[in-house]
């Protein structure tokens, strides 16, 4: 009977504290570089165990702001994304609070374009009603809110 080899590990990781140096969570062995998604993966479950949800936000955040990410970490965020088979994390959207969202704020600088356009066309600050209300039909609005747009434009 023969003993077979086995093959030698090329690259084992650990997350490391810069602080105090002490190796955290479990190794990841990978046999060998380019990293695949799978070992990408397990480094985010243990960070996530070692350091929580907001860290894990903060670090997907940071690398995915990189000039050129690596494939893997897109692939890895897709994946969170996305999950299928029995990936055990997931990324979830939610909005953090109540107030004014992404939509309001673009519709209601447009608004303010529309109602700056036409005073400086006039070459007077009053809107008469008929040019509040032109404005209120171009963007399907009340003329209410073409009026409270109006009041919030810096003089």
């Amino acid at each position: 009977m023969t003993k077979r080899k086995a093959d030698p590990v090329a690259w084992e990781l650990k997350w490391i504290d810069q602080r105090t140096g002490k190796e955290l969570g479990k190794s990841i062995h990978a046999a060998a570089k380019p990293w695949d998604d799978n070992i990408f993966a397990a480094a985010i479950e243990q960070f996530y165990t070692l350091n929580g949800p907001t860290a894990v936000a903060d670090f997907l955040s940071t690398r995915l702001r990189h000039p050129s990410p690596p494939r893997a970490l897109l692939n890895l965020v897709a994946r969170l994304l996305d999950p299928q088979d029995n990936f055990s994390f997931k990324l979830v959207v939610e909005r953090r609070r109540s107030g004014k969202s992404w939509t309001k704020h673009v519709n209601d600088a447009a608004i303010a374009e529309a109602i700056l356009r036409s005073q400086q066309k006039l070459g007077r600050k009053r809107l008469s009603k008929k040019e509040v209300g032109d404005i209120a039909d171009q963007f399907e609005i009340s003329d209410a809110k073409v009026r409270k747009v109006k009041s919030q434009i810096r003089k």
